[in-house]
């Protein structure tokens, strides 16, 4: 199971500016790394929990910030968008694994990456933030894929860039794989570092699976 968002994609700057844009008007220094692998919803709810703003202000907030995330998507190339190698590569993977993309991104916005990626028949599966109740680091996600499989969740892999995402993953009984630099330092401080398995590009994950 992939995640996409900093494992298939690199649009952390997209989702970023996005974000920024939307909380600007309040006057709030927003941070998109330690969020990165939340949905959109979790986001604006855990940012405003202590506010006063109504359930209805929030849910403007959360559909603005999508359709400006949306909007950059539409205008971004396939070379803008995804990581070298992702696209060969998950092309090759789907010769030799069932696969599946859960993902905190919204099913627009997933809908618009693997139309532009040419990728819409490589997964068996998606799942995104609309599919499930609560996003990573809660196992939900995961633990669905593994019935979307059809098998225990400790008979999958999940890869996975995040810090809630690879939490998720764990607490779901999956194994994973961690996408990129393993001294980054939001990895330091889980309880499962030591035994953290990563790939820091797509030549690494296929030097591991195949």
């Amino acid at each position: 199971m992939f995640d996409m968002d900093g494992v298939i994609v690199n649009t952390s700057r997209i989702h970023s500016e996005a974000f920024n844009q939307v909380f600007s008007e309040y006057g709030i220094d927003f941070d998109y790394n330690i969020w990165k692998g939340s949905s959109t919803k979790e986001v604006v709810f855990g940012v405003f929990k202590d506010t006063s703003l109504s359930l209805g202000e929030l849910e403007e907030l959360i559909t603005k910030k999508q359709n400006l995330a949306l909007l950059n998507l539409k205008s971004a190339t396939l070379e803008d968008l995804f990581f070298e190698e992702a696209i060969e590569s998950l092309l090759n993977f789907a010769q030799v694994f069932n696969l599946g993309l859960c993902t905190s991104a919204g099913k627009s916005s997933v809908e618009q990456i693997l139309k532009v990626g040419g990728l819409n028949d490589v997964f068996d599966f998606v799942i995104t933030s609309n599919d499930v109740s609560k996003s990573k680091p809660n196992p939900e996600i995961y633990a669905e894929g593994a019935k979307r499989f059809g098998v225990p969740t400790d008979e999958c892999l999940v890869i996975e860039d995040s810090r809630n995402g690879l939490i998720s993953a764990r607490l779901a009984g999956c194994q994973s794989i961690h996408f990129g630099d393993k001294n980054e330092q939001y990895l330091a401080s889980l309880p499962f570092f030591n035994d953290l398995i990563s790939a820091a590009s797509y030549s690494d994950l296929r030097r591991l699976l195949l």
